[in-house]
């Protein structure tokens, strides 16, 4: 095949195995790769006879039923298309993907820009306070760091006046 067509093109193979794996090179040597069809009773060599094929879709003992099937992708390789449609594959191809974060305020963070000694030794003390183990481990510690926690609360409500 070297023109390439815009319809259903079949090439129906009645083949032995063996001489299927020996034609199945020349029959992969084509440009365009949108689906293929398998049909055989023994499931098993369908499924490896599938794994080899460099098409978009593969149907064992059935032709083209994803076509109805939303969730199942419809792609093909080589010439035959970039994209694929249906499932959510074919949604991320349709759509720009981007993320929009944006700080509203409501919780400010006092460990943020701007950066210093004060802020790192508060937020580690914070830290060190609420991994403590027990509700004394925690007293213990939260007293041991309390000269950095006030220096932490402090930069929070300034932080909250200034947002305000």
């Amino acid at each position: 095949m070297k023109l390439r067509t815009f319809l259903i093109v079949a090439a129906v193979l009645a083949l032995g195995y063996a001489l299927g794996l020996i034609l199945m090179p020349a029959f992969m040597n084509t440009t365009y790769g949108l689906g293929t069809s398998v049909w055989t009773r023994d499931r098993r060599r369908a499924r490896r006879i599938a794994r080899r094929l460099a098409t978009g879709m593969v149907w064992i003992n059935d032709h083209a039923s994803s076509i109805g099937a939303a969730q199942a992708p419809w792609a093909g390789v080589k010439g035959s298309g970039l994209g694929v449609v249906h499932s959510k594959f074919g949604l991320y191809e349709m759509v720009d993907k981007r993320l929009l974060s944006e700080d509203r305020g409501l919780l400010p963070v006092p460990w943020w820009y701007p950066y210093d000694e004060a802020g790192r030794a508060g937020f580690m003390a914070l830290v060190r306070t609420s991994l403590a183990p027990g509700v004394r481990g925690k007293l213990s510690t939260g007293w041991a760091g309390r000269r950095a926690l006030a220096g932490l609360g402090r930069r929070l409500l300034r932080t909250r006046k200034l947002r305000n």
